[in-house]
């Protein structure tokens, strides 16, 4: 009442609104000074390459653009940060690979990856290590068990690796659903969606 009488409130506005809204950056601040002295040393999530992370201060919420001419390594750059994060158990990622299938090329591309074996080999073994006459039984069966233990890694990361081509989908709809479906699935974990790459993302019909 007393306030009321002092500073006058409008027939539609509460006393205790307006009071919380008088105090309303007060509590904002402080809450940003607490996230900040409560956080890591990287605001958003660690990409797993240390001069990116210095920079960049890891993977803020928001779009962050990765451009460049054709076949200078974007997609190669994208899909090892996409493995570093599955370095985290408390990340989940999300990669639609809009111009390449996930079975012909960007599996083979993450295994190369993970085994550092070229990617023909991963594709072809037969020919590529089995009746490869150039190289001893010692070096097929080392290229044999890294390719093994890559294909073996890769299939633990199901359930916190989604990969997704233009198969299933490739227009803004269908994308918006996708990631809505992976936030629920991901849960507590940190979602990070990469779209390789965005111009391919067609309007919604």
């Amino acid at each position: 009442q007393q306030y009321e009488v002092t500073k006058g409130v409008a027939s539609d506005v509460s006393v205790s609104s307006v009071i919380a809204e008088e105090s309303h950056l007060f509590n904002q601040v402080e809450e940003f000074e607490q996230r900040a002295l409560r956080a890591g040393t990287l605001q958003g999530v660690s990409t797993g390459f240390p001069v990116l992370d210095t920079n960049i201060d890891g993977l803020q919420e928001g779009l962050i653009l990765v451009s460049g001419k054709w076949n200078v390594g974007k997609s190669a750059f994208m899909q090892s940060m996409a493995l570093n994060l599955m370095q985290d158990p408390s990340n989940f990622t999300l990669y639609f690979s809009i111009d390449d299938s996930v079975i012909g090329k960007t599996i083979p591309r993450f295994l190369a990856n993970m085994s550092t074996l070229p990617i023909n080999t991963i594709l072809n073994p037969i020919n590529r290590i089995d009746r490869d006459e150039t190289m001893s039984e010692e070096q097929r069966g080392e290229m044999k068990v890294r390719r093994e233990l890559a294909i073996s890694e890769l299939k633990k990361y199901s359930g916190r690796l989604a990969i997704k081509d233009s198969v299933d989908g490739n227009d803004v709809k269908y994308v918006e659903k996708i990631i809505k479906t992976y936030r629920a699935i991901a849960g507590d974990r940190k979602l990070v969606v990469f779209v390789d790459f965005l111009n391919m993302v067609s309007l919604a019909k």
